[in-house]
């Protein structure tokens, strides 16, 4: 920002100038911190903080409760964060808490705020609901509301500044007006620092003159975070900050769209956050947002009316671009391989449109293209072809650091807490859908004993407490572990570490005892038939070494997906059909865990497999009995022991010692 932005600064000025008690100072780094997020974000915020100080230059000594009404094709979660910014209020959005000042939304159904929650914030001095201007206000607002004023984000002093920032000529009053009713979206791609808005507002009129209200209906519906307001997202975040920069770069004239990805499949476990970081990437990118599903299509009627409906939301993507058109569940095409029901014949149909839709070679410039699974196995090959879903990420759930960002952002005040960092090492394989319930679980709890912030007990509380395993059950895990690292070496693996767990935490979804870190095959994608059957081996050494112990084995190699009996079978099931080693060359291209249940005779030769290379696991740790016995005693003491300890503890068995293993 230049000095030379006299109504900027003169509009600042008469912000701080403000003599009553408790004072608002809006500083001239907040409004530059807006001015450099978004033309929407800085636009409500110059309205927003006119609006709030008119009304309290006039309130000396007199209680308020304001209602500050937003257009209805916006989100009020954004206007709450500027209001509390305006106001000072620490830990904005989360939970923060001001002596005087209190900011909460009010959503569309007057009952939808709680009675409690509502209570608290007309129990201060200065209350402000964020409602849109068709909202219905629960009574006990209504009752004494002393000001409800409907914002203008387009306002002669909103335009000034706009104008001063992004550099463009005077709008007419009727494109102003245009600009009122339009999403966030819209506003932020109408407004671009040195190109004149009119040409970009007579591309939005033409798009939305055919069907205005089905855009503003899916772009409204947008909870409106940028990629640099949220936490996590791991690798997929490190793509996004590229895609993003490339997409500013494509919006600037410097790339052609041929240069961008054309289309992205994210997968990964339900809860890990698919539809929320498409909705990031189209807000931070300020595209439209069109999210879909086959199953919406189908819900059209019958085929026609399904393609139909398909080919209309390309085409409106297209109309309206820059868009990034989001397909939810993509595993419900299925692949075309696979159909062999009495409806083939339609799958099939319905799979071809929409590759056809998605073809990169069919001109769609301005329309990126985000599909979601649980499961991509079950995903036609063809739609994960160049120009296609070309790219494809996985969305783990958050890692540990990962969840301690996360809580941190919910829960602001409790940042940098030891506790929370604790509290975030427990939480294991969590979901940020139920990390998101965890926290807002607490602040009820805050809420009902009349405090207005969640504490670290609040959410320890609704934890059990972790437990100290049972000697006879650390025996077993560590005897699993290191039944896991001796087939691996005598097979010629390298360990690189072995861990086990002393505990068990009911908080923990990972169900995870122990893990044993075997170095991956550089050459894994050229394996010969035994270097696959040794994989298998290592697999099932766990389950191998219980038996030979115990004479029994236990929960620890199954039940879950990636446990050890898991990832047995998936091998197994590739050794016999995709790869062709074992007795039948008929080779299957696809895999899935419905094949292997419907295939009577290739389960039977999994089964055998399986069973086969048990065997031969056990016959391994037979000639490592006592070294295997050694080292599950030193882990238990240790419950962690490096590569070179590893390697100590197998040179004292008889395999090693009579040259049988290397």
């Amino acid at each position: 920002m230049s000095d030379e932005n006299e109504d900027v600064m003169d509009f600042i000025a008469a912000l701080t100038e403000r003599k009553t008690t408790p004072s608002i100072r809006v500083s001239k780094q907040l409004m530059i911190r807006y001015a450099s997020r978004s033309p929407f974000r800085f636009a409500a915020f110059i309205a927003m903080a006119a609006a709030i100080v008119d009304v309290y230059r006039r309130a000396v000594e007199t209680s308020t409760v304001m209602v500050l009404r937003i257009p209805k094709v916006c989100d009020p979660l954004p206007f709450v964060g500027i209001a509390e910014d305006i106001l000072g209020i620490e830990g904005r959005h989360f939970g923060g808490t001001h002596p005087v000042y209190t900011v909460f939304k009010v959503e569309g159904d007057r009952f939808a705020v709680d009675e409690s929650d509502l209570a608290s914030h007309l129990g201060k001095m200065h209350p402000i609901a964020i409602a849109r201007v068709d909202a219905d206000l629960p009574d006990a607002l209504s009752v004494c509301v002393t000001h409800d004023i409907e914002l203008d984000l387009f306002s002669d002093r909103a335009m000034r500044s706009l104008r001063r920032v992004y550099k463009f000529s005077p709008l007419t009053n009727d494109d102003i007006n245009y600009l009122r009713g339009q999403p966030p979206a819209i506003i932020n791609a109408v407004f671009r620092l040195g190109r004149s808005p009119r040409r970009a507002i007579e591309r939005s009129r033409a798009i939305t003159a055919a069907e205005p209200e089905a855009l503003q209906a899916d772009s409204s519906a947008i909870e409106f975070l940028t990629l640099d307001e949220v936490p996590g997202f791991g690798k997929a975040r490190e793509w996004a900050v590229e895609f993003l920069q490339d997409f500013e770069r494509w919006k600037a004239g410097a790339i052609s769209w041929r240069e961008l990805d054309r289309g992205v499949l994210l997968y990964g476990p339900s809860g890990s956050g698919k539809t929320r970081f498409a909705q990031i990437i189209a807000n931070t990118a300020g595209m439209n947002f069109l999210p879909r599903s086959l199953a919406e299509w189908q819900g059209r009627g019958h085929l026609g009316d399904t393609l139909k409906a398909m080919l209309a939301d390309f085409k409106r993507a297209r109309e309206n671009a820059p868009t990034l058109l989001f397909v939810d569940e993509a595993d419900s095409f299925g692949d075309r391989n696979t159909f062999a029901h009495e409806y083939a014949n339609y799958s099939t149909q319905v799979v071809n449109a929409f590759l056809a839709a998605i073809d990169g070679s069919i001109s769609r410039e301005g329309v990126f293209i985000i599909a979601a699974t649980n499961y991509p196995a079950a995903l036609d090959p063809a739609l994960l072809r160049s120009g296609r879903l070309e790219k494809q990420i996985r969305l783990d759930h958050p890692d540990a650091e990962e969840r301690l960002e996360i809580l941190s952002f919910m829960s602001p005040h409790l940042a940098g807490e030891p506790g929370l960092r604790e509290l975030a090492a427990r939480l294991q394989n969590w979901p940020r859908a139920s990390l998101d319930e965890f926290v807002r679980q607490a602040r009820q709890t805050a809420r009902k004993d009349g405090r207005t912030q969640e504490s670290i007990a609040d959410l320890l509380v609704r934890l059990p407490s972790p437990q100290k395993l049972k000697k006879e059950h650390l025996h077993r895990i560590a005897v699993h572990e290191a039944g896991h690292a001796m087939v691996a070496c005598a097979l010629g693996r390298h360990v690189r570490e072995v861990k086990i767990r002393t505990t068990y935490d009911p908080a923990d979804r990972s169900d995870i005892w122990g893990f044993t870190d075997v170095e991956p095959s550089s050459m894994k994608f050229l394996r010969a038939d035994e270097e696959f059957l040794g994989d298998i081996r290592v697999m099932l050494a766990g389950i191998a070494a219980e038996e030979l112990l115990f004479g029994s084995r236990s929960t620890t190699s199954g039940g879950t997906d990636g446990s050890d009996l898991h990832r047995a079978n998936l091998a197994a099931f590739e050794y016999v059909a995709r790869f062709g080693f074992a007795k039948s060359l008929i080779q299957v291209d696809r895999l899935t865990a419905a094949d292997l249940h419907l295939d009577k005779e290739l389960q039977i030769e999994v089964n055998l497999l399986l069973h086969e290379q048990l065997k031969e696991a056990r016959k391994i740790l037979e000639d490592c009995d006592s070294a295997l016995r050694q080292m599950a005693n030193e882990l238990m003491r240790t419950t962690k022991m490096d590569a070179h300890r590893v390697k100590v503890f197998f040179r004292r068995s008889d395999g090693y010692k009579t040259h049988k293993y290397p």
